[in-house]
Order: structure tokens, then C-alpha cells, then sequence
């Protein structure tokens, strides 16, 4: 009997032990169920952190991928009529931006934002705030959003966007300050956490860089347009983080370029860019562009009207937050004389090597680019006798005089009938600097026969005539001083034009100090010889001392 009740003791024990440690077990299971179905408020238990990425940022301006991404496209040269032309590129615009301008493009991005959140292509729940300083802060009319334990996207948009159902929308008009950011395959684990979102602009923009070879007087105003339809309306699917777009007519703001005038004289060029962006929507292509200029004048001709097609080569389609700078150099299409031999428009010629700019066509007479070296007329006793078949002593007579060859290379055009002053280098060291010129390049096609010559008075006013539009008559007409040589001071014409001639072929400012200068092989008297200097806006014709150190431009007939 005391057997059988002590079985029967030990049994119930071993059951009350074993039904102890199950609901011990099954305890435990209800704790690790609860924290793991434990939710989270998605407005106060998810920090949401915002950055707002620049444009452009997303390229890598030191590494080898940048160097691809930012290279220009291929140089388009474009007519632009009246004796104008433009040499076109695009690139990236990766010019750093400021530590102050970021600071205000943070200031700028401050405002209503809205964070969504999916799961497996569910939305879970929305929650609206306004950002400041990169911090999302919701606003208390929020209803509480609670996401259980798991893998969410969130997609963050601000108010310049509009939104459907899991479409959002970005118009033209708001692609510069729309901003559509995705996190994809956040783990919520039911405690604090923060996510955070690189915001990217939703189109992207674009601006101008002038670049010429005078000073920018006057304020330059230009539009982009599209004849064929342009991407419009964007339409952002939150599902997929893609973008569609609808097309429609494209025709921006002004573009306004800033004045440059700055080293008239001294710069070897003068840039302007446009003051302000203009934005586009990604996937706009750049081939169907066109930059019109509505404003202003450059070289002397009008640009309102004229027309440059944008055609990148490769192919240019502008990308989400993208930053792009369209180069626009323009060129005034004068004639130049080239190592080959051949006369011919800078437009035409980009493959040839100038080596004097045509200052008559009529005449098949060029100027030299390069400069030669200071060298004095004459020397020794030479300075104070004629030197010259012939003294010039009448302004009217030393515009037409034209025996630059004559003077430099045959004996007949020195007083004494036998001296080539192209042979002595010490009795005319001018002379003999002008005829002995190295341009700096082989010549060949028959150029290399040709003879290079001190030009005379009469050629050198060739030089004011058809590069700086001087005029002989207003010269001839002008003279506001008399001596033994007529000098002729202050007459109008654009020495700025002339200068170009020099500068956008890659030579040096015919400027030496405040003033450029040429001297003739014309003598004016047994003591001085005929020059002529030019400012920007003037020119004057003079006689100088034999004495000096003269600036020379040799010449060639081609």
C-alpha cells in the first residue's frame, strides 16, 4: 500500500514538473513573439535624415570616370553670318561650389516634405513634415503610422511636387527646385533607427560661357529653345524609383551675360558667363536645342537674331541632376594666310596653321602674327641721312606710298642704288630682322619663296583699313598737326577688332604697354621714318626719330 501511494506521488511530481517547465517554455515564446511583432511609430520612432545632393556632385572630378564624364564634346563650328562665327562645346559644369552657396542651398531645400513607405510594393504609410537643417520633423497632424518589424522602401518627395496614388509629378517649371529622394531595403527592427535619403534635384540645368577675343561692352542676352518637342512632364514611380516623361514645347528665361571689361589692353582673352541657370528635365536631348541670342552686340555686329544649333558629338542626354555648361567662343571670320600657302576664312581652316592675317585681298597682302623682335631702323651715321630712294613728306603722299618690297630687298629702293638693306644687319637692323622673319613653322606650297618686307606706310594703313575699319579719307582729312611730316592724331576706328585678329589664333596682344604700334619702312626725313600707333578706339600716324627702338610687323605679298 505505502509502495503504491509512493508511485503514485512520484508520477504527479514528475507531471507537475514537466507541465512547470512547459509553461515556462511557452512564456518564454510570448516574449520573443512580442518583441519581435512590436511596432513602430513611423513619425516618432524613424529619424529621418536628409542630405541634398548638389548638381553634379554624383561626378568625380579627380578620378578617370570623371575625366571621360567631363570631357567637352567635339568642337561645332557654326556660321553665324556678317562675318561672325562660334566654335561650340558642352561638357559637365563641375566647377566647385562654395562652402556659403551650399550653405544657402541647404537654407533653400528647407520646407514641407513628405516620406512614404512601402512594403513589397505595398504602401505602409505616409508621414508629413517640414525639413530644417537636414532634419525631418513631422507635423503633429499626422495620424500615428505604426510599421511592424521588416523590410521597408521609403520614398521622400517636398511640395514641389505632385503626387497620385504611387505616381508623382515634377512640371518643367519646378524640375530647378523639385527633389524626389529613395532608400530601398531598410530593415525596421522595432526600436529607434534613422534613415536617411540623398535628395537629388528632379531635372537638371544648364548655363553659358561666352568667350571672345575683345572686351564685352554691352550686356549680351540669349534664350534656349526647342522646335521639336521637349521633355515637359516627369512622372516618378515610387514603386520602381523610375522616370517617364511626356513632351511638349521648350523655350526657356534670358540668359544674361555680365559686362567684361576688364585689361582692355593686356588679355589675351575676355569670358563671360551667363548669370544665372536655366533648368530642363532629364532625358532632354541636347541635339534638339538651339541658342538664340536676343541682345547685344560683340565685335562690332549685332547678335540679336543669329542663331546657333546646339549639336553635341557624342550625343547629349541630360541626366537627373546633371550640371552642364554649353562654351561658346565667338570668332570674327577674318581672311588669314596659312603655312600651306593657301588665303582663306578661320572658319574654314581649323586644320591649317595661320601664319599672317590678310590685310588685303586685292592686294594679296598679309601681316605677319608673330611680332619681330624691337630692332632699330638704322644705325651709326645711318641716322641721320637719307637712307630711302625717295623722302615722303606729305600725309596725302605716305598713304599711298606702297614700296615696303622695294625699300627692304632691291638696291633701287635705297638712295645710292646698290644697298639691299634686307642683307645688312648692323646698318638696318629692321630691315634685315623683317626680311630674315621666322614665322615659327615650315611654309611650304610656294610660300616659302615669297619674301617677307618692312611694309611701307602706305601698306601698314592696311592694316587699320581692313582689320580695325579705319578709314584713308578720315585719316587723310584729320590732321591736327603740321611739322616736317604731317602727323595725324586721335582718328576713329576699332583697334579693339584689330587686336582680335591676333589674339583668337593664339598670338600676342598687338599691345605694348597702353598702346600697339607699327612701324613703316617709310622715310620721312634724313632723321625720321612714318609709324603709326593705335589705342582701342583711335589711331594715329606720326614720324619718329631714327634713333628708336621700333615695334616691326613684317609683311609678304602672297
Amino acid at each position: 500500500m505505502r509502495r503504491t501511494y509512493l508511485k503514485s506521488f512520484l508520477r504527479s511530481a514528475c507531471l507537475m514538473l514537466a507541465g512547470g517547465a512547459i509553461l515556462a517554455g511557452c512564456s518564454n515564446d510570448d516574449s520573443s513573439d512580442a518583441a519581435t511583432n512590436a511596432k513602430i511609430d513611423m513619425a516618432s520612432g524613424i529619424e529621418f535624415k536628409l542630405d541634398f545632393a548638389d548638381y553634379g556632385e554624383d561626378i568625380e572630378v579627380t578620378g578617370t570616370r570623371a575625366a571621360a564624364a567631363v570631357q567637352p564634346t567635339a568642337t561645332e563650328t557654326v556660321e553665324l553670318g556678317n562675318d561672325l562665327f562660334a566654335e561650340v562645346t558642352v561638357q559637365r559644369d563641375t566647377e566647385a561650389v562654395p562652402a556659403q552657396s551650399k550653405a544657402a542651398t541647404r537654407s533653400m531645400n528647407n520646407g514641407t516634405y513628405t516620406m512614404v513607405a512601402y512594403q513589397n510594393g505595398v504602401m505602409k504609410g505616409e508621414v508629413t513634415g517640414t525639413v530644417a537643417g537636414g532634419t525631418f520633423t513631422a507635423t503633429s497632424s499626422n495620424p500615428a503610422i505604426q510599421l511592424t518589424p521588416g523590410t521597408y522602401d521609403f520614398v521622400c518627395y517636398n511640395d514641389k511636387v505632385t503626387r497620385s496614388g504611387d505616381q508623382l509629378t515634377v512640371e518643367r517649371a519646378d524640375a530647378g527646385e523639385a527633389l524626389i529622394g529613395r532608400v530601398t531595403n531598410v530593415a525596421v527592427k522595432g526600436e529607434k533607427q534613422q534613415v536617411t535619403f540623398t535628395m537629388k534635384h528632379a531635372g537638371a540645368r544648364m548655363r553659358i560661357k561666352l568667350t571672345g577675343y575683345m572686351a564685352m561692352h554691352n550686356a549680351i542676352k540669349a534664350t534656349v529653345s526647342s522646335d521639336d518637342a521637349a521633355p515637359a512632364t516627369a512622372t516618378y514611380d515610387m514603386l520602381t524609383g523610375t522616370y517617364s516623361y511626356t513632351n511638349g514645347p521648350l523655350a526657356t528665361d534670358e540668359y544674361e551675360f555680365p559686362l567684361n571689361e576688364k585689361d582692355i589692353l593686356q588679355a589675351s582673352k575676355f569670358t563671360s558667363v551667363s548669370n544665372s541657370y536655366q533648368y530642363f528635365m532629364a532625358g532632354t536631348d541636347g541635339s534638339k536645342l538651339k541658342l538664340s541670342f536676343t541682345g547685344g552686340n560683340y565685335y562690332f555686329k549685332e547678335l540679336a537674331g543669329k542663331t546657333i544649333e546646339l549639336n553635341p558629338e557624342p550625343a547629349l542626354q541630360m541626366e537627373q541632376n546633371g550640371s552642364y555648361l554649353v562654351n561658346v567662343k565667338l570668332k570674327y571670320d577674318f581672311y588669314y594666310l596659312y603655312s600651306d600657302g593657301t588665303v582663306g576664312r578661320l572658319s574654314a581652316n581649323a586644320d591649317k596653321t595661320p601664319v599672317g592675317i590678310v590685310v588685303s585681298r586685292s592686294k594679296r597682302l598679309a601681316c605677319a602674327l608673330k611680332k619681330e623682335e624691337l630692332r632699330f631702323w638704322c644705325s651709326g651715321s645711318e641716322n641721320y641721312k637719307q637712307s630711302n630712294y625717295r623722302l615722303v613728306t606729305t600725309l596725302a603722299e605716305s598713304l599711298t606710298d606702297m614700296d615696303g618690297e622695294k625699300y627692304t630687298w632691291e638696291p633701287s629702293g635705297s638712295l645710292d642704288g646698290v644697298t639691299v638693306k634686307a642683307n645688312e644687319k648692323e646698318r638696318f637692323p629692321a630691315f634685315y630682322g623683317a626680311a630674315h622673319f621666322d614665322p615659327g613653322v615650315e611654309l611650304t606650297g610656294g610660300l616659302e619663296n615669297k619674301r617677307w618686307f618692312a611694309p611701307s606706310i602706305g601698306q601698314l594703313m592696311y592694316l587699320i583699313t581692313g582689320l580695325g575699319g579705319g578709314s584713308y579719307d578720315e585719316a587723310a582729312s584729320h590732321p591736327n598737326y603740321s611739322g616736317a611730316y604731317p602727323n595725324n592724331w586721335d582718328v576713329a576706328f576699332h583697334g579693339e577688332l584689330l587686336n582680335a585678329g591676333f589674339l583668337q589664333v593664339g598670338y600676342q596682344s598687338t599691345y605694348y604697354s597702353n598702346v600697339g604700334s607699327g612701324t613703316s619702312s617709310t622715310e620721312t626725313s634724313r632723321e625720321s621714318y612714318a609709324s603709326i600707333s593705335w589705342y582701342p578706339e583711335k589711331f594715329s600716324i606720326s614720324s619718329y626719330g631714327k634713333s628708336g627702338n621700333p615695334n616691326f610687323y613684317p609683311f609678304i605679298n602672297y
